[in-house]
């Protein structure tokens, strides 16, 4: 989510904000390059590469687009494919797999119509996002999220699940992770996307947490971040989140719901495995207390 000055609803005004802004979309999708062309065959105003390191063609949905995005994003897709060599050029990075399997495609718009809709969702693309941006303000403050609308396979990407491009011992990480930031606390929300898991806690930004090809990260919002590469990392890391999950805590307006440091400390006994011993439960009692 962001907050910025007024967009243009066009085409131009489109691409300029998704160009700046990739991480509405979806974490860890960076530009790689800008106005992609092949002369009298496509045009890809946006080339990106995602978390996982695949490229990835950001295509704009608007009145004043000129062609569907529909038709253009087939047409790229069909040469590049049938031309992997060129996608290598342009795309300077080691991909995980073959051009031709690696690629995927995402279409954005401010409003896509059932039309568009199906038109995109009948391609034979086998890697597809599409999604919506929808602004609004509060106190004066524009803000702008992304609403996902089709994604081709189809995947769970919500809850406390790991994210859906984990795999192997990354995504069993993950899981634990997970299971773990879900008992701090009646009031935790998250949401996410294929490689990531965002974390409130108490209404407040708490972390993220990303899947990568070999290891897990856990990046605590406003603090460090973790490599998690192992069930030693992850108690470490989660350790370090419990202590932050305190601060917040100790911003929590008077009358939310209450959490004993009884609870924190039966979590953190959880998490290492082993039982606490007489000193370290005073501590965790007078941190609670404190707080």
């Amino acid at each position: 989510m962001i907050a910025g000055p007024v967009t243009p609803r066009s085409v131009l005004g489109l691409e300029a904000l998704l160009s700046r802004h990739l991480d509405l979309i979806e974490h860890g999708l960076v530009e790689v390059a800008r106005q992609f062309e092949v002369r009298d065959v496509f045009a890809v105003p946006v080339l990106a590469r995602d978390f996982g390191g695949a490229p990835v063609l950001v295509f704009a949905e608007a009145p004043d687009a000129g062609q569907p995005a529909a038709l253009r994003a087939a047409r790229a897709f069909g040469y590049l494919c049938a031309n992997p060599w060129l996608l290598q050029r342009v795309f300077p990075h080691r991909m995980p797999e073959p051009p031709e399997r690696a690629l995927r495609v995402v279409v954005v718009g401010f409003r896509i119509d059932d039309v568009a809709l199906a038109t995109l969702r009948a391609l034979a693309l086998p890697d597809l996002v599409v999604c919506e941006l929808h602004e609004w303000s509060i106190a004066g403050a524009r803000h702008w999220c992304a609403r996902p609308l089709l994604a081709k396979p189809e995947r769970d990407d919500h809850g406390f699940s790991p994210p859906s491009a984990a795999r192997g011992e990354p995504r069993a990480l993950a899981a634990e992770v997970l299971q773990w930031l879900e008992r701090l606390d009646a009031d935790v929300a998250i949401d996410g996307d294929r490689y990531a898991r965002r974390v409130h806690a108490r209404g407040r930004p708490l972390c993220t947490l990303a899947v990568g090809p070999r290891d897990v990260t856990l990046a605590l919002t406003g603090g460090p971040t973790f490599t998690i590469a192992s069930r030693t990392d992850a108690i470490a890391a989660m350790d370090v989140a419990m202590s932050a999950f305190q601060a917040v805590l100790a911003e929590a307006p008077a009358d939310a719901l209450p959490l004993a440091a009884a609870d924190l400390a039966d979590l953190r006994r959880s998490v290492r495995g082993v039982r606490l011993t007489a000193a370290e439960c005073a501590a965790l009692q007078e941190d609670g207390a404190s707080a």
